[in-house]
């Protein structure tokens, strides 16, 4: 299993962040192999959006349609250039007849519904689906301190993309920090940064009232990875800004993996999406998977003690992703251990 660096790296931000495809229909079937047994498939159709209906049980079944949207104020087209087989990223070119051999992944057959999946690793879930541990907190927290760990943070974060002239000024409205917007405004597609908001704590933000998201710059808007306040902040400020603004939460169509700990480097390496965290924080590449695009980003919103890589893509392949990295190695870890370690990295600092 390795991901594959995509041509066409701006447009494939902007599929993944707005739900564009091409206009024509293009069917999905998938049965994926996994270690712990049992079958399924999930299928879907493409047209103008994304349609993906799941086969069994979980938090993201039935059939979501996307709409079509805007960013930056310009319209993406609606037809999708062809995606090379042969790409550069960053340096790096991939052989023109590389394919992924996902029959050679793991021994058995289930489906790849992300949720099956993590109910198979022993997950327990709260109300909203979210894995919060896999049977051992202590052990989990372990695994982010010293080892690697793929922690599923879709519900926990919000994933937001904004676009828009007034962007910016959205954001500062929102109580974003203004030298973290100017620097922002700045940067590059491709590069991103960290953006501190300063909420009222009746917001739910945490001490002395400052959150951090990470914001990635794409050629045509924003993908933002920010706690649930304030994106709901972005939101009401770009509601007020009117037209000039958009903003799309990426709930129904995306997911949000993380990959932490001090082996998240070499494991992404063996995946194919080398050198994510040895850039700037918030620089980011595109890589395919199964013809969808899955965007790797170097965030540092926990903490810089917590650098970790974080995977937002289709959720229609979430599950083909997460198996394949557990294969690789990765750990699956809850949000009980994440809160463990920022706890305890908390009350290591105020000493």
């Amino acid at each position: 299993f390795r991901l594959q660096p995509c041509a066409h790296a701006a447009h494939e931000m902007a599929t993944v962040a707005s739900g564009l495809s091409s206009s024509a229909p293009f069917s999905v079937r998938r049965r994926v192999a996994y270690r712990g047994g049992g079958e399924g498939r999930s299928e879907g159709k493409l047209r103008g959006g994304i349609h993906h209906e799941s086969t069994v049980g979980g938090r993201r079944k039935g059939t979501v349609p996307v709409p079509m949207s805007r960013v930056w104020g310009s319209a993406v087209p609606s037809q999708a250039p062809a995606r090379a087989s042969t790409a550069v990223a960053r340096g790096g070119t991939v052989d023109a007849g590389a394919t992924f051999d996902l029959d050679a992944l793991m021994p058995q057959e289930i489906d790849g519904d992300l949720e099956g999946l993590q109910e198979e690793a022993g997950a327990e879930f709260d109300d909203e689906g979210i894995p919060l541990n896999y049977g051992d907190t202590v052990a989990e927290a372990l695994t982010i301190t010293s080892k690697v760990g793929i922690l599923d943070r879709t519900g926990r974060w919000t994933l937001l993309r904004i676009g828009g002239a007034g962007a910016a000024a959205a954001l500062a409205a929102a109580g974003a920090d203004p030298s973290d917007v100017a620097a922002l405004v700045a940067l590059q597609p491709g590069e991103g940064a960290a953006v501190r908001f300063a909420l009222s704590l009746e917001d739910g933000a945490n001490k002395g009232g400052v959150v951090t998201a990470m914001a990635h710059v794409q050629g045509g808007g924003l993908l933002l990875v920010l706690p649930p306040a304030a994106a709901a902040a972005v939101q009401a400020a770009a509601a007020a800004a009117g037209p000039e603004v958009s903003a799309m939460d990426l709930a129904e169509q995306c997911v949000l993996l993380s990959i932490l700990g001090p082996g998240a480097s070499d494991l992404l390496a063996q995946a194919g999406v080398a050198g994510v965290l040895q850039q700037a924080p918030g620089a980011h590449s595109v890589f395919g998977f199964e013809g969808r695009p899955v965007v790797a980003a170097h965030g540092v919103e926990l903490g810089a003690q917590l650098a970790c890589a974080n995977l937002v893509l289709d959720e229609g392949v979430a599950g083909l992703v997460w198996a394949a990295m557990v294969d690789r190695g990765a750990e699956p870890v809850g949000t009980q251990a994440l809160d463990a370690v920022l706890a305890a990295a908390a009350a290591a600092a105020a000493k």
